[in-house]
């Protein structure tokens, strides 16, 4: 799956390219990249082995057929393409808005 990571600093912007496998564990996501290390999408304070970069995240919606996850300070923006995918998007934001209410 193709994501799209668009990190903010005070230094500036970075924006990163990559494809991986991605894993949902309620509230965590993974971002498995190859030769790369594995990026943690999370809400929450539990720690992962073997994971590299971890950034909290406030808010998780569906932007065309995107997955966007953002952080509410902005510093962080995640668009996870799920274009032509055998995934669920709508299912998936509905049952994670319910589970979160």
């Amino acid at each position: 799956m193709e994501t799209e990571i668009e990190g903010y600093s005070k230094l500036g912007a970075k924006i990163i390219y990559r494809k991986g496998d991605i894993v949902f564990l309620n509230d965590e996501i993974f971002i498995l990249t190859i030769n790369k290390p594995i990026i943690q999408l999370t809400k929450s304070y539990e720690d992962f082995p073997g994971v590299f970069y971890k950034y909290s995240y406030d808010t998780k919606q569906k932007v065309k057929e995107r997955l966007e996850i953002r952080n509410s300070s902005g510093s962080i923006k995640v668009n996870l393409n799920l274009k032509n995918k055998d995934f669920d998007l709508e299912n998936y934001i509905n049952s994670q808005n319910m589970h979160n209410n």
